[in-house]
């Protein structure tokens, strides 16, 4: 075991910002859940897909001057009332039907054909289908060239437009990314200031105290065990408020414990304290961005030096250079 006070301030630093980024995380999961920020990214994502590329004003224009022997330019308002679809949402307590959070590609593809007026019979020629569309309209156009390369075989279609719904989803889960990546740096910026959460101040109190030293790296050492456990909650789980709660509640636990040991009560008063705080505090910000993976992946790895004194690409190394000698000999 090797007593290297650095990597002991390491350990403490990657603890304390794997344990708060855990809170700003499922903060963040609990007002995306609270302000069904996956619904409407969902919904969004269906809107642009369907109506041209548009948003829902421009396909409203749109609609007043489509034809009545075509389908409508705003497919989407179809879509999402098709039952298959409409059913997967959940009934606000005000009686409003909310867009589902998540649609299977399967379910898409069958959903879209009924959107476009598909009779479900085996008589049905796909290339009647095209009679309904509108070529000069972007998305008709699309779904025209779907339905050529096609050829009329039903299951090949439904393969084209689940590859369709799965490319625009590969993009939406970017944009619902960003957005709770905002939420996530709000939601640290609340816990660090307040907290004092000042990384200048934490590093001083981790070099100078070795007993507040020793306690972080026990506590780390203990927790690193169970977060596993934590990380591996699965989606359906972090949808449900009462989980996230929860899990909430402990990791608040888990922080009181940290704050004890670290004891972060200074008060800012002259300048250079107030520099030192604010600068302090955006470097926890930061560091809190990154996600709680990379902190707890980090701490484990500091965790393994520190007990076997080992770094793991000197044992890589060492194994090659075995290897290499066998092969000699």
């Amino acid at each position: 075991m090797i007593d290297n006070p650095a990597l002991d301030i390491a350990i403490g630093l990657a603890f304390t910002y794997g344990i708060y980024s855990l809170i700003a995380t499922v903060a963040t999961e609990i007002i995306s859940t609270f302000l069904k920020l996956r619904g409407k990214n969902l919904r969004t994502a269906i809107i642009r897909m369907l109506d041209n590329g548009t948003d829902k004003n421009q396909t409203t224009k749109q609609l007043l001057s489509t034809t009545s022997d075509k389908l409508e330019t705003d497919l989407s308002r179809k879509f999402l009332n098709q039952p298959e679809i409409r059913f997967l949402g959940r009934i606000s307590n005000n009686g409003k039907e909310r867009c589902p959070s998540y649609i299977k590609p399967a379910t898409f593809a069958r959903a879209l054909l009924n959107t476009i007026d598909y009779s479900w019979s085996e008589n049905t020629d796909l290339t009647t289908l095209k009679e309904k569309l509108n070529p000069d309209t972007p998305t008709h156009k699309l779904i025209i060239n779907m339905l050529d390369e096609a050829n009329g075989d039903i299951a090949k279609f439904k393969e084209l437009s689940a590859q369709w719904f799965n490319d625009t989803m590969d993009r939406a889960s970017g944009w619902y990314k960003r957005k709770t990546q905002l939420i996530t740096l709000i939601a640290a910026a609340i816990i660090v200031f307040p907290l004092n959460l000042n990384t200048i101040e934490i590093s001083r109190k981790l070099s100078s105290d070795k007993e507040a030293r020793i306690e972080m790296v026990e506590a780390a050492g203990n927790y690193i065990q169970t977060y596993s456990l934590v990380n591996e909650t699965n989606q359906d789980n972090l949808a449900k408020l009462d989980s996230l709660n929860n899990q909430m509640q402990i990791l608040l636990a888990e922080a009181g414990k940290t704050e004890s040991i670290l004891d972060m009560n200074i008060q800012p008063k002259t300048p250079d304290q107030w520099f030192v705080y604010i600068f302090g505090c955006l470097l926890t910000v930061i560091a809190l961005s990154l996600g709680a993976p990379f902190w707890f992946d980090l701490l484990s790895r500091f965790i393994k030096l520190r007990n076997t004194g080992v770094p793991e690409k000197t044992e890589i190394k060492d194994s090659r250079q075995i290897r290499k000698v066998s092969v000699k000999i």
